[in-house]
């Protein structure tokens, strides 16, 4: 059964919505500010689609086939250097979403979480402040 434009929109809306709220759960102390994102409400370029996880520009997709590659790609894209771009995708009837994160990313958040480095830092707007010159030059 193929859905109708409209059908697969609020598809992708719900999928937001379960993911915002998975991730309010799992984060307590922020869930205030984690919500489905200006782009999936008003047609914002650049806005993540699910926002107030500090430091992450966070691309949701929930399809019967995503293209975790697109999705990324998209997320880098939008987020612009302005935080981790983070592709999260959801396939029809998976129990369990997939997140897909860039390796120099990963190795930076671990590195801070393990004490290796001193911990991330955000801005105002929650974006990730600019990576300290002796990681930018290790990286």
């Amino acid at each position: 059964m193929t859905l109708s434009g409209r059908a697969r929109r609020e598809k992708g809306h719900a999928g937001e919505r379960a993911l915002a709220a998975k991730l309010r759960e799992a984060f307590p102390e922020l869930a205030g500010g984690i919500k489905r994102g200006l782009q999936a409400q008003a047609g914002g370029l650049g806005n993540a689609d699910v926002q107030g996880l500090p430091g992450f520009h966070i691309e949701h997709k929930h399809q019967k086939k995503p293209n975790m590659k697109a999705a990324y790609e998209q997320a880098v894209r939008d987020a612009a250097g302005k935080g981790f771009p983070m592709a999260v995708v959801q396939y029809d009837g998976a129990r369990e979403r997939l997140c897909v994160l860039g390796l120099t990313d990963l190795c930076r958040i671990l590195r801070a979480a393990y004490g290796y480095t001193p911990p991330l830092q955000f801005g105002a707007q929650l974006d990730l402040f600019e990576a300290p010159a002796s990681e930018r030059e290790a990286g």
